[in-house]
C-alpha cells in the first residue's frame, strides 16, 4: 500500500517541478544596454586624457584639476568637483610632479564603465599608475578619476 502511495506522489512532484520551471522561463529579462562607439568616441577620450596629462606634466595643476568630474554612485550625471575636492586634487598633483606619461590601456564597456590606464613617469626610473574612468553623458565625454 505504501508503495502505491509513493508511486502516486512521485508523478505529482515531477509535474509540479516542470510547471515551476516553465513559469521561470516566461519571466522576461530586461534588455541589455549597449553602447555603440565610433572612432570619434575613442579620439575624444584619448584627447581628454592627453590634455589632462599634458597640463599635469607642464605644471598647470589648476587647469588639469578643472577638467575632472566625479561620478557618485547612484547619480546619472557626472558632477564637477566642488572647491574642497578641487583644492585637494591640486595639492595631490603638486606633490608628485611628472616628467612624462603614456596611455597603456583603454577599455570601453558601457557609458558609465570605461577605463583608461596610464603610466606616469616620475623620473627616468620610477613610474606610477593612474586610472581614469571617462563617462559619456548626453553625448559628451567627462573625465573622472577611478
Amino acid at each position: 500500500m505504501k508503495f502505491i502511495h509513493i508511486l502516486c506522489v512521485i508523478p505529482l512532484l515531477v509535474c509540479s517541478c516542470m510547471s515551476a520551471s516553465k513559469e521561470n522561463k516566461s519571466i522576461e529579462q530586461p534588455a541589455e544596454t549597449k553602447m555603440y562607439l565610433c572612432q570619434a568616441d575613442t579620439s575624444a577620450v584619448i584627447g581628454l586624457v592627453n590634455t589632462f596629462l599634458s597640463f599635469y606634466k607642464d605644471g598647470r595643476y589648476s587647469d588639469a584639476a578643472a577638467m575632472l568630474y566625479c561620478h557618485p554612485v547612484g547619480h546619472t550625471s557626472p558632477e564637477m568637483l566642488d572647491n574642497e575636492q578641487l583644492q585637494s586634487t591640486i595639492s595631490t598633483l603638486k606633490s608628485l610632479p611628472i616628467v612624462g606619461f603614456k596611455i597603456s590601456n583603454i577599455e570601453f564597456n558601457y557609458a558609465e564603465d570605461t577605463s583608461v590606464k596610464c603610466e606616469l613617469f616620475i623620473n627616468d626610473y620610477k613610474t606610477i599608475g593612474m586610472t581614469f574612468s571617462p563617462v559619456r553623458y548626453l553625448g559628451q565625454w567627462k573625465l573622472c578619476l577611478k
